[in-house]
């Protein structure tokens, strides 16, 4: 499954490097969890997260970054063009769904990510810029 979802994200031109922290956050996610991708839960997700936020004190932007490699992950697992839901149910009894949805993942808090002395300027503070110049 991983290596499948690597090579469909090679094949969207995706540099080794993301392709590869993506990878890596699937697998620190199925660890956690300790099953296999058909027996995740949203509750797994919520337990996840909770532990990266509250214990580990990762960042909005991390957060961000690990729900959207996970989203994908379960994307390509459960698009029919690559089989892998029907592989599953024949095999397991089981079948991968989509655990991160809208109302249990992060959204953005506002347009740019960061430091709030390093954010871009806003059109109206470059426009205060260039009027004082």
């Amino acid at each position: 499954m991983l290596d499948g979802w690597a090579a469909q994200q090679v094949a969207r031109n995706l540099a080794g490097s993301t392709v590869e922290k993506r990878r890596s956050v699937a697998i620190r996610f199925r660890a956690f969890a300790d099953c296999y991708p058909w027996s995740w839960s949203a509750l797994m997700v919520d337990e996840f997260f909770l532990e990266l936020r509250s214990l580990k004190g990762a960042s909005h932007s991390t957060v961000l970054g690990y729900q959207n490699a996970l989203r994908m992950f379960l994307e390509y697992l459960t698009d029919p063009a690559y089989g892998w839901s029907e592989q599953c149910w024949e095999r397991f009894g089981d079948h991968p769904a989509q655990v991160f949805h809208e109302w249990n993942t992060a959204r953005h808090s506002q347009s740019a990510i960061g430091a709030p002395g390093k954010r871009p300027y806003t059109r109206d503070e470059i426009q205060d810029l260039f009027d004082c110049a």
